[in-house]
């Protein structure tokens, strides 16, 4: 009579031993890597999508730069050096806003006649720096037409 509910048997260690043996000769299973497939409506024969042109960046002009540049100069210029020496930096400031206004022009002629071929930018900026010339040239002819009237002088206006 064997008994259902006996012991297991055990087996002998040179069996357990060719069991291992045979677990490390298998291969290791192959797991592929495909991509999952995407239902997507193949294009008609012949038919092309259409290729958007590329556009190439538009570069800044220097002039432009130039002149925004030249346009802050003005006035840091000027409120940081008037009180040292007013004559002198009442010229030299006349002249940076001078070349504030006239890389501004040369700018804006640059981008309005070339852009198309040349892909130029920075009418903006070089409006800005327009803008900051030319506001330091009316205060200009304000203080020459104040110190003409003999209302104020240079020197006496800016504390030197």
């Amino acid at each position: 009579m064997t008994d259902e509910f006996s012991d297991p048997v055990v087996e002998e260690p040179e069996a357990l031993a060719n069991e291992l043996e045979l677990e490390e000769k298998l291969p290791e299973p192959v797991i592929s890597q495909a991509e999952p497939v995407v239902n997507q409506p193949e294009p008609a024969i012949g038919v092309q999508k259409p290729v958007k042109p590329v556009k190439p960046k538009k570069a800044l002009s220097f002039s432009a730069v130039i002149s925004f540049i030249f346009g802050i100069g003005t006035f840091v210029w000027f409120f940081t050096m008037v009180s040292e020496k007013p004559v002198l930096t009442y010229i030299t400031t006349l002249v940076i806003a001078l070349i504030a206004v006239f890389t501004g022009h040369q700018a804006k002629h640059q981008i309005r006649t070339n852009a198309p071929a040349v892909n130029v930018k920075g009418k903006h900026i070089a409006n800005f720096g327009l803008m900051l010339g030319y506001l330091f040239l009316l205060f200009a002819v304000f203080i020459v037409a104040l110190d003409l009237m003999g209302i104020v002088t240079v020197k006496g206006l800016f504390g030197a």
